[in-house]
């Protein structure tokens, strides 16, 4: 039997440029059936008329075209692949992959070519005469082959026409009949992926890899499949697999090697990509480049990744690349301390419209990385708003809310972020939990009171702002006050205005003092705390009499504490503990100055056994005290001392807000004044 040559594949009207045919005839066998097939085509002489192709693309389209002419159809085949991986939109190399395939002997995957060309609507009205040519010069006179390809055939087309669910039914009958084919294995594999059964579609590369374990196409599937479901160790597993097959072609070894990179990325291995990425290391294309600026930049090698994001930003095919290098390098300029070049390189990015294919939230992210607030929260609100803020972004919103001093948004956004929790949405730690509670506290706060009792000597354990001039004697005070923060300037973000109300009385006095409501002093002021990030208090009172004893004045208090462990954990039962505390107050109409600083240096216990919410802290002290008015101005003491501090007024989303503070301290003087020695107590409460 002698086979005639029929009409080219490749349709005539395509063009003038390809008029160059070579004809020529093979016998292959299919499943066992001889098969007579005729590709007729050498476009070569058109690759110079592909003005829109260049660089590497064009290199394998060139390749592709000589080998085919000279009829080394496996690596017409090779290079083909490879340029249509470049150039997915060009019909011309999507036809010049399906001959080649053809020629090469492997109709099925010429027919799967053709599909996935037409699936993308690339080249249809062509690719579709040259499929059907195809599938119609099969000569299958097995009747059980027969039917698997005809099932085959009936799948390719439904695929085509983006009928998954007839694909899905065809590639199950041509499997049952053929499982041998892992061809049709792929046919099922693919229409199951394409109706997003990706879950499906990995069950049946699986199962088509129990026939045909050779498989490297099926096992490549699968790879890809088990990424695309988040499964990046078994997904590393299938790529490293078929990248050691000796058969696979290049094409394929190279996207199966970047998507190997992509996955160990994805599993937070970015040493194992860079490996993989090694044997493309002479490449400077963007496809390998970026993935090395990204594992460069997960192992903290900025400036490595700074130079790959600039180097391949160029090579980007689109504008969702070019935003992807551009932020892989504004996050590198960041870590490496260059913020002003990172904040110029967004806010040029922002105003030419290279991120406009980010999504408001990736931009929300990337504007609050440079420090950019004001972008940040208006990208999150964008965000909300497309219902795309869920999980940790509610916090990460929240947080940037709290810096634009928007504190009912904060809360809210806090709020949420809670029940997300509760919801099994984000994992918080107790700690964690505790601290973003503890924020909506804060945030929410709009007043308190204090109320107090102190036992020592004036000008060291009692308010000072109460205490009699002149006397250096014990004294035990009684007292409160009552704290307002006004809208928009009480609380922002730390920096606080809040205006008080006070009144103390003096119970005992051991220098034989006033005692009890004649001693009564109000007072009435304002307190700032310019710094968000540190405790300083600039305060200003004038001191009221309620009581015959009491006295008019001006009361300017400057205060600095500084510490650790001072707040409920619940991350560990013990914790160190330090705090240093000093302040100076100056009464402008007695012309006394008083001073103190005290340092504290322990440990604090949670006591699980009574409650979670009460801590005790055995310390160390040392403290210091000045007073002008008195003959010996200066002490100084050292001694021991215990707090314990009970937390209370808690509910789902606030943090216990409220405490009772119960400490003791025996001091010995060390030099001064005798007041530096002896004991201490205060009772406060914090609500």
């Amino acid at each position: 039997m002698v086979a005639q040559c029929p009409d080219p594949l490749w349709p005539p009207h395509v063009g003038a440029p390809f008029t160059k045919l070579v004809s020529f005839c093979r016998w292959r066998d299919l499943a066992g059936a001889i098969v007579i097939w005729t590709v007729a085509i050498c476009p070569y002489p058109a690759l110079a008329q592909l003005e829109e192709l260049s660089g590497p693309a064009w290199t394998l389209a060139d390749r592709a075209y000589r080998s085919y002419e000279a009829r080394d159809y496996r690596q017409a085949v090779e290079s083909a692949r490879g340029a249509v991986a470049l150039r997915p939109d060009l019909p011309q190399l999507r036809i010049l992959l399906v001959n080649s395939l053809a020629a090469a002997g492997d109709l099925p995957g010429a027919i799967a070519a053709a599909d996935q060309a037409i699936a993308a609507n690339v080249g249809v009205n062509e690719l579709r005469s040259i499929r059907d040519r195809l599938a119609s010069r099969i000569a299958t006179p097995a009747a059980g082959v027969d039917e698997a390809f005809t099932a085959a055939d009936a799948g390719y087309k439904a695929f085509a026409r983006k009928d998954y669910a007839a694909a899905v039914a065809s590639g199950r009958r041509a499997v049952a009949l053929a499982p041998g084919k892992p061809e049709y294995w792929l046919l099922l594999v693919n229409a199951l992926a394409a109706a997003g059964r990706v879950a499906e579609a990995e069950s049946a590369a699986t199962e088509g890899l129990a026939a045909n374990a050779g498989s490297a196409e099926l096992r490549l599937q699968r790879g890809y499949l088990r990424q695309r479901l988040g499964r990046f160790g078994p997904a590393m597993d299938d790529l490293s697999r078929a990248l050691r097959e000796p058969g696979l072609a290049a094409d394929k070894r190279r996207t199966a090697r970047l998507s190997l990179a992509d996955a160990a990325l994805s599993a937070k291995q970015p040493a194992r990509a860079l490996a993989v990425l090694q044997p493309l290391a002479g490449e400077r294309g963007y496809d390998v480049v970026a993935r090395r600026g990204f594992a460069l930049q997960a192992l903290g090698r900025q400036d490595e990744a700074l130079a790959a994001f600039t180097l391949a930003r160029p090579g980007a095919r689109n504008r969702t690349e070019r935003a992807a290098m551009t932020r892989g390098a504004i996050s590198a300029l960041v870590a490496l301390g260059r913020n002003g070049e990172a904040q110029s390189r967004f806010s040029a990015a922002m105003a030419s419209g290279e991120l406009a294919d980010m999504k408001p939230l990736e931009i929300a992210y990337l504007a609050n990385q440079v420090g950019d607030d004001a972008t940040a929260d208006d990208y999150f609100s964008r965000a909300d708003h497309a219902g795309a803020l869920r999980g940790n972004a509610l916090l990460d919103a929240a947080y940037v809310a709290k810096r634009r001093f928007d504190n009912a948004r904060a809360e809210s956004l806090f709020r949420r972020a809670i029940d997300a929790h509760a919801d099994g949405i984000i994992d918080l730690t107790p700690q964690r939990l505790l601290e973003i509670r503890r924020d909506v506290s804060n945030t929410s706060r709009t007043w308190g009171a204090y109320a107090s009792m102190i036992y020592g000597p004036i000008g060291i354990g009692s308010n000072p702002g109460f205490s009699i001039p002149g006397s250096g004697a014990n004294t035990l005070q009684v007292g409160g006050e009552i704290y307002w923060r006004p809208p928009v300037i009480g609380n922002r973000n730390g920096q606080t205005v809040e205006l008080f109300v006070r009144a103390f009385e003096t119970l005992y006095d051991g220098s034989g003092g006033a005692t009890g409501s004649k001693t009564i002093q109000g007072s009435v002021g304002a307190r700032w705390k310019p710094l968000a990030e540190h405790n300083l208090i600039l305060e200003a009172s004038r001191l009221v009499p309620l009581g015959d004893a009491a006295r008019h004045d001006w009361l300017f208090r400057l205060a600095y504490s500084k510490g650790e462990g001072g707040e409920l954990r619940y991350d560990a039962e013990h914790w160190r503990y330090w705090q240093i505390y000093g302040e100076v107050d100056r009464f402008t109409e007695v012309h006394e100055t008083l001073a103190n600083a005290e340092l504290r240096f322990g440990h604090s216990f949670r006591l699980p056994a009574s409650s979670k919410n009460v801590v005790a802290t055995p310390f160390l002290v040392a403290g210091t005290a000045y007073d002008s008015l008195l003959a010996t101005p200066s002490t100084l003491g050292a001694g021991v001392g215990l707090n314990i501090r009970v937390w209370f007024r808690e509910d789902k989303y606030s943090g216990p807000a409220s405490y009772i503070d119960l400490t003791g301290q025996y001091r010995v003087k060390v030099a001064g004044d005798s007041r530096g020695g002896g004991w201490f107590f205060t009772t406060s409460v914090s609500y």
